[in-house]
């Protein structure tokens, strides 16, 4: 399965089987990442793949393995972490892990002083099946995240998010599509979290993998959204 057919059954796993995977899948794993397609080849990221003794992790649930991502500082290395690591997430599951991205859980030591610990992505084999019926998403429509009803965004649409909270919006400006992102939630009441780049990211990467002539780009002129951040313009 590629990863474009995986983001429409794609589903967050939060009970996996204890067991860890073999030496031999965690080195394809490995290999995939430098792979990854870039949205800024400028932004330095980083995963790096441990085990559970590795990582602290405040939910009710643990993983055999997890993926600790880095970025540079700033908003913009925060949505290119999500723009590449969603591709590892997919990946994941396309060859038929489960996986769930993870705000609240950290590696215990930083390797690179010159780089912000961002999230976790928790993976291993699924406690019943990794991945949902196609459509069978709990998920905002698409008049809701876009001023008009725009089939292309479907990806998007059906993205993960932190609390599946969905913050993404679109708005068409002829031949482009501008996208904002909503400012505050439970985590953030009166400004942006780490969380909301990132979702932008992962919003950004289900685009890409979808459309063929996608192309990103930041603004010097932006374009003002009473509510909502600006994170980028899109050609689809």
């Amino acid at each position: 399965m590629d990863l474009k057919d995986t983001i429409f059954i794609r589903k967050s796993t939060r009970a996996f089987l204890g067991e860890e995977l073999s030496r031999d899948k965690l080195a394809e794993i490995e290999d995939f990442i430098p792979n990854i397609h870039r949205l800024d080849e400028s932004i330095k990221t980083q995963a790096i793949l441990t085990d559970k003794s590795d990582v602290i992790n405040l939910m009710p649930w643990t993983a055999p393995h997890y993926a600790c991502l880095f970025s540079e500082t700033g908003w913009r290395g925060l949505i290119e972490s999500g723009f590449r690591y969603q591709q590892l997430d997919l990946y994941l599951q396309s060859i038929g892990l489960g996986s769930c991205w993870l705000g609240i859980a950290k590696l215990k030591r930083k390797l690179d002083p010159t780089l912000d610990y961002n999230l976790a992505l928790a993976f291993g084999k699924a406690k019943g099946m990794p991945h949902r019926a196609k459509g069978r998403f709990q998920r905002k429509t698409l008049s809701e995240i876009s001023d008009r009803v725009d089939g292309r965004l479907e990806a998007a649409r059906v993205a993960p998010s932190a609390t599946n909270r969905q913050s993404w919006y679109f708005e068409h400006d002829g031949e482009v599509i501008h996208l904002f992102g909503q400012k505050g939630g439970y985590y953030r009441p009166w400004g942006t979290s780490r969380w909301l780049w990132i979702d932008m990211g992962i919003a950004l990467c289900h685009l890409y993998l979808t459309h063929q002539q996608f192309s990103y780009q930041l603004l010097d002129e932006p374009p003002v959204k009473s509510g909502y951040v600006y994170a980028g313009t899109i050609r689809l």
